[in-house]
């Protein structure tokens, strides 16, 4: 089962860099000591708001993110 996973996995990921496109709104699965979902809405070029629902401890995690993005050493489409 665990090969299962780690092979959908790297397909996954083999096909989000073959296909990258610009988005508004993204959705991932998180995973570590807090396992759960995030979900990201871009509200401007340089605004977004993301939401994280996640389990921990046998309970519930719900975060919520108002993001700004500014260009990061003059590289293209790297921002922090």
């Amino acid at each position: 089962m665990r090969k299962v996973l780690i092979t959908i996995f790297m397909a996954l990921g083999v096909f989000a860099l073959s296909q990258a496109q610009d988005y508004n709104t993204g959705i991932g699965l998180r995973g570590g000591l807090s396992n759960g979902l995030t979900v990201k809405h871009f509200l401007s070029s340089k605004t977004a708001v993301e939401g994280i629902l996640a389990t921990r401890w046998q309970g519930f995690e719900l975060t919520g993110l108002f993001e700004i993005h500014a260009p990061a050493f003059e590289v293209d489409r790297l921002n922090w």
